[in-house]
């Protein structure tokens, strides 16, 4: 199954906005619209968002490892990045 969305790196742009873009400034969500929440609560989401698609990538990449026998440092190493990125 192949991702249809962006297909480039996202990240969060501006501190107080929080908007998710691509690396080349394409919008993909806002994260600070939201007047329900406080303000880490508005973070921690948008960190999650722009993380989403590293997360899925890592996703797919441990599922076919561990399929085909051969999950090992690497595996663990690249799931650990995406979790990190959504998480700090």
């Amino acid at each position: 199954m192949k991702f249809k969305g962006t297909d480039s790196k996202w990240a969060i742009y501006g501190n107080e906005a929080m908007e998710i873009v691509d690396e080349k400034g394409k919008w993909i969500a806002d994260a600070g619209v939201s007047v329900e929440i406080d303000y880490d609560e508005k973070v921690a989401n948008a960190k999650l968002i722009a993380a989403a698609k590293d997360l899925l990538f890592a996703c797919n990449m441990a599922k076919i490892e561990i399929e085909n026998g051969k999950a090992d440092q690497t595996t663990i190493e690249v799931l650990e990045k995406a979790i990190k990125k959504a998480l700090e």
